[in-house]
């Protein structure tokens, strides 16, 4: 209320929504941008509106459904999709790990080891999952817990037997291919993964 600017701004202040987000109307670069909080779609979405990158991404700025649906993060069918998974920028942002609906996660927030690892608390992705986070084992090996095509599928992370392979999670061709890691016969057969001349069918050069 402070703010000339922004209390001149009719749009501004006649919203609701943002005049009752203490975070986005304190925040000078939101509330200077006309552009910007003449949206609804982009001034309800705190987390996103505070991201340049995304922000910038009229696919996902104009999707109602994604930007306004904070439980969206926590869908498996969301949340395997390794393409969404993959992008380092909508991961590794900060703005976007300081999420209320991931830091309300009893899990998370109850367990200052997992909290204080920067790479999982990074990973929107994989913090959000109840599987990996309640496994300290699990969450505590580097290799696995990098790999965010591995880390994202369901099958894999379901799967003690599988997951606890440190030569199979090790494997960067087995569990980038989505076929082969998308097999319940083949992820459940222990025996089958083990076999070297799977191994070395899959590790040949594809024609």
């Amino acid at each position: 209320a402070a703010d000339p600017e922004q209390t001149a701004d009719s749009v501004l202040t006649a919203d609701p929504v943002l005049t009752a987000d203490p975070v986005l109307t304190a925040d000078p670069v939101l509330t200077a941008d006309s552009e910007l909080t003449a949206d609804p779609v982009l001034t309800a979405d705190s987390v996103l509106t505070a991201d340049p990158v995304l922000t910038a991404d009229s696919v996902l700025t104009a999707d109602p459904v994604l930007t306004a649906d904070p439980e969206l993060t926590a869908d498996p069918e969301l949340t395997a999709d390794p393409e969404l998974t993959a992008d380092s920028v909508l991961t590794a942002d900060p703005v976007l790990t300081a999420d209320s609906v991931l830091t309300a996660d009893p899990v998370l927030t109850a367990d200052p080891e997992l909290t204080a690892d920067p790479v999982l608390t990074a990973d929107s992705v994989l913090t959000a999952d109840p599987v990996l986070t309640a496994d300290p084992e699990l969450t505590a090996d580097s290799v696995l817990t990098a790999d965010s095509v591995l880390t994202a599928d369901p099958v894999l992370t379901a799967d003690p037997e599988l997951t606890a392979d440190p030569e199979l999670t090790a494997d960067s061709v087995l569990t980038a291919d989505s076929v082969l890691t998308a097999d319940p016969v083949l992820t459940a057969d222990p025996e089958l993964t083990a076999d070297p001349d799977i191994h070395m069918i899959i590790n040949c050069p594809r024609v």
